[in-house]
């Protein structure tokens, strides 16, 4: 009778077996682990793509800015000359001040959807307005008919505050494209490092499952 009560007693000082995962279980928990992995890659790289299509649009109106003040200019020497009318002046004038606002603040133009740029841009988006505030009153200024008592300078003359004001806005707007350039390849750089850590935790999740040499199998862990 007490050797009886002797095998029992390690028996009752035991508490309930820790709980251990079946094989079933590991491996639809491990399956679980990839598919969420891989919805993250899809979402990183779905949101990269997005990012990359509104830079393209970005640097499109960005661009748009270069080419219109060059325009511009060409438009009032042409006027100047005897050719071409106020209206298409104006209007190019008008191209140019809604993509600036655009940019600045978000909307649509020239037919792309724009995201307001970064604070990152704030420093250059001013000088660029600062820019074109100088490079339009001078456009004005040729445009305007001289009074009835002087006599008009030379075209060549007008043209020269015109041309210093236009290399001058030249500059500013491809510093702004510049800035939005290389926070563009910061942003890549920065999904692409996500997308790196997402393969590494793909790889630790099959790490999981792995061939059991001594069983001549399958194990997992």
């Amino acid at each position: 009778m007490a050797e009886d009560m002797v095998r029992q007693l390690p028996f009752q000082g035991r508490g309930r077996p820790f709980w251990r995962p079946s094989i079933g279980q590991k491996i639809g928990g491990i399956f679980l682990l990839v598919l969420l992995v891989a919805a993250a890659n899809i979402v990183v790289v779905k949101e990269m793509l997005h990012d990359l299509n509104g830079v393209a649009a970005t640097l499109n109106v960005a661009g748009k800015l270069r080419m219109l003040s060059q325009k511009i200019a060409l438009e009032t020497v042409s006027l100047t000359l005897g050719e071409g009318g106020h209206d298409i002046v104006e209007s190019s004038i008008h191209d140019f001040e809604t993509a600036l606002s655009v940019l600045e603040r978000g909307g649509t133009v020239f037919g792309y959807d724009i995201r307001k740029l970064s604070l990152q841009h704030r420093p250059q988006v001013h000088a660029v307005q600062v820019d074109w505030i100088d490079y339009r009153s001078h456009i004005r200024a040729v445009l305007a008919p001289p009074a009835a008592d002087t006599v008009a300078a030379p075209v060549v003359a007008q043209f020269e505050p015109v041309a210093a004001a236009s290399a001058r806005l030249l500059s500013g707007t491809e510093t702004l494209i510049s800035s939005i350039v290389t926070q563009t390849q910061q942003t890549q750089e920065q999904a692409l490092r996500r997308i790196y850590a997402l393969v590494l935790l793909d790889v630790c999740a099959c790490y999981g499952i792995r061939g059991d040499p001594a069983a001549g199998g399958t194990s997992f862990v």
